[in-house]
């Protein structure tokens, strides 16, 4: 609400120096305009802080709702890359797809006979 009537501000400053160019106050014109665009972009900045902070606020109460939609958006634009460097490409199997201890016997390697189901 605040950002939107200082852009209203800045715009009609922005106008007002520009056709103010060749007048005797357009030094003070153009002072009034840059003012007013520093406040917008402080505006600005200072919504964008407060944004985050209330985003970062929503992840720690509820991770699975809208944060995770705004990330999978962001994510969903960028393209993905191909990972072809082998190094690279190893670290990330092992890491997805441990290594497990447990020894998993195949039908070659029983030696007894199971018995047929009827």
């Amino acid at each position: 609400m605040i950002t939107s009537m200082l852009f209203v501000q800045c715009l009609k400053n922005r106008r007002i120096s520009q056709r103010g160019y060749r007048r005797p106050n357009s030094a003070e014109l153009v002072a009034e305009y840059k003012k007013a665009r520093q406040e917008l972009n402080k505006a600005i900045k200072d919504n964008k802080t407060c944004c985050w902070k209330e985003l970062v606020e929503e992840v720690e109460k509820d991770p699975w709702g809208r944060p995770r939609k705004v990330v999978m958006v962001h994510l969903k634009s960028q393209p993905m890359q191909s990972h072809t460097i082998p190094k690279l490409l190893q670290k990330i199997v092992t890491a997805l797809f441990p290594q497990s201890q447990f020894y998993y016997p195949t039908a070659q390697d029983e030696s007894e006979d199971i018995p047929t189901v009827t």
